[in-house]
């Protein structure tokens, strides 16, 4: 029977820590600049990919906890990683409130549920796209009928012709 080896740090794997800031394709792309606070906007952006990082990086460096080194400094590469997260969250504290713009609750939501708020987006311009277009055809319908309406009192009921509004008369569809 083998003898089991015992776990140390001289025959674990090399992890690297050394990671390139994650980016998406849409990264670059943070749509279009709104008048108020858009440098702001761009900061607090790359202020959160940061922490992001920083936060991978200090995932990394937890699963593989080690002695201090002196190279690591006197605290070691975790409690380095957790001070650099918590000085990149209070940049972004302190950058709140050069921020104005104002995000849906309902879209803080569907992040944290894993939606993707390009798909919500979509799914909500064609619902209403839709709403949109029934309601037309209900105004549509509505225009048509105070116009046939208008046109039978006016024939029906000659005295009252010039006291008809003019909006009853007939009218051609909209396109």
């Amino acid at each position: 029977m083998p003898t089991p080896v015992p776990m140390s740090s001289s025959n674990l794997p090399a992890i690297n820590t050394q990671f390139h800031a994650p980016t998406s394709p849409g990264s670059q792309d943070s749509g279009p600049p709104s008048p108020e606070g858009g440098a702001a906007l761009g900061q607090l952006e790359s202020g959160l990919r940061d922490l992001t990082y920083s936060l991978t990086q200090l995932g990394v460096c937890a699963t593989d906890v080690q002695p201090p080194r002196p190279e690591d400094g006197p605290l070691g590469r975790v409690a380095d990683k957790v001070n650099d997260v918590i000085a990149k969250l209070h940049r972004l504290d302190v950058m709140k409130d050069s921020v104005t713009t104002h995000i849906p609750f309902d879209v803080l939501q569907d992040i944290d549920n894993g939606r993707n708020p390009k798909q919500v987006a979509k799914m909500r311009i064609e619902q209403a796209a839709g709403e949109n277009q029934f309601t037309h055809g209900k105004i549509h319908a509505v225009q048509t009928y105070r116009g046939l309406l208008g046109a039978a009192l006016s024939e029906h009921f000659p005295a009252l012709a010039p006291h008809i509004e003019a909006d009853l008369s007939p009218t051609t569809p909209h396109a």
